[in-house]
């Protein structure tokens, strides 16, 4: 999950906060810390490029969320954020929560764009020796990943810094 979204593809996967980010092209930074207005929320959504809007969801961490969007009403008072079944929408679409998105950030796209591969298949091992003296089975097991976003204007962010 740390991959998904801050992996740099160095060495690592690369992650949806790997793509760079320009302000007004397909970023919006927060005027003020950690806390985005309905008006910036609005231009986060009008720089995603439409043909990607169907699969859009957002990704945030808990406590930006809820410290910092929750609240947020739009001109007419009504508020942005909807509880659907159990599932948060935030003007409409879906929320995705992470803790490893940064307080203050957030990202709105279709991660249907980041691909994503396992390339060899999931190795598990097992070891009635080295536990012998406690009676216990060791398991081990491995898999390699991979992934990529293969679209970076899928992407939009919104943040302190872009």
């Amino acid at each position: 999950e740390n991959y998904l979204i801050n992996g740099t593809g160095d060495t690592q996967p690369k992650g949806v906060n790997a793509i760079t980010y320009v302000a007004n092209t397909n970023g919006v930074q927060f005027a003020t810390a950690n806390k985005p207005t309905y008006a910036e929320l609005c231009k986060i959504v009008s720089l995603l490029p439409g043909g990607y809007a169907r699969n859009a969801k957002w990704l945030i961490n808990h406590k930006t969320f809820w410290g910092n969007v929750q609240a947020i009403r739009d001109d007419g008072k009504a508020p942005i954020v909807a509880n659907d079944n159990g599932t948060y929408r935030i003007m409409g679409f879906p929320v995705l929560f992470s803790d490893y998105v940064a307080d203050g950030s957030m990202y709105l796209g279709d991660f249907k764009k980041v691909v994503a591969n396992l390339s060899q298949d999931i190795k598990v091992d097992k070891s009635t020796e080295s536990g012998f003296i406690y009676n216990a089975v060791d398991y081990r097991g491995a898999a390699i990943f991979d992934c990529d976003v293969a679209v970076d204007e899928a992407f939009v962010k919104g943040a302190n810094s872009i």
